[in-house]
């Protein structure tokens, strides 16, 4: 995909606005990807030349917006066909999740403010992945990559030590653990995702 248009695709589905060194995450992470590229990631410059005046860079902030709400309407409008779709954006952010450095959750504090600076898409993607995998649920390959992220508890954990700083800001190694694979799918109102994990036979005391 030309790189605008998966720019404008992250801008317009993004659930806030992001900051520059979030989206330059996002744009290099690819379907099946253990850890991150970090040497295939852009310059901000090349973002904001590629965009032309429809991205906005504010580098006082370090956030990067459409230069007005008009340009965003007229993307949605006009050109929706050819950007992302929410499915993909589902897999970039359940990807990210399941990179091999994240698989257990921070042993302390200082642990953990270090893995957010190291990953900097790491705060949105515990914020708002399960919002974007509702938007995408139906789809079998968002199924199958949520049922493998959470197969484990260790990586349940540690996706679970992220939401809870997501709702409170606040570093703790104290958080609910031990929650199976159907527990993080019914509380997250994940139906499909719960049949489908029964349906191929996952032992709902196991996983």
């Amino acid at each position: 995909m030309d790189l605008a248009l998966k720019v404008f695709s992250v801008l317009l589905r993004a659930q806030r606005v992001l900051r520059m060194d979030e989206l330059l995450e996002v744009l290099v992470v690819e379907d099946g990807d253990k850890c991150l590229e970090r040497e295939g990631m852009l310059k901000p410059s090349e973002i904001v030349e590629c965009c032309k005046s429809l991205v906005l860079y504010e580098e006082c902030s370090g956030l990067v917006r459409f230069t007005h709400e008009t340009v965003q309407d007229f993307i949605a409008n006009t050109v929706e066909d050819s950007l992302l779709s929410p499915v993909d954006l589902a897999k970039t952010c359940l990807t990210y999740l399941g990179f091999d450095e994240l698989k257990e959750p921070s042993p302390d504090a200082g642990a953990f403010e270090q893995r957010l600076q190291d990953y900097r898409f790491l705060d949105y993607a515990a914020r708002y992945w399960d919002f974007h995998v509702r938007e995408a649920e139906e789809n079998s390959d968002v199924q199958y990559s949520l049922i493998d992220l959470v197969s484990t508890e260790s990586r349940r954990n540690s996706i679970t030590q992220l939401e809870t700083y997501s709702h409170s800001n606040w570093v703790s190694t104290e958080f609910t653990k031990n929650q199976t694979l159907l527990h993080v799918a019914a509380q997250k109102g994940f139906a499909i995702i719960c049949k489908r994990a029964l349906a191929i036979g996952f032992n709902p005391h196991e996983m």
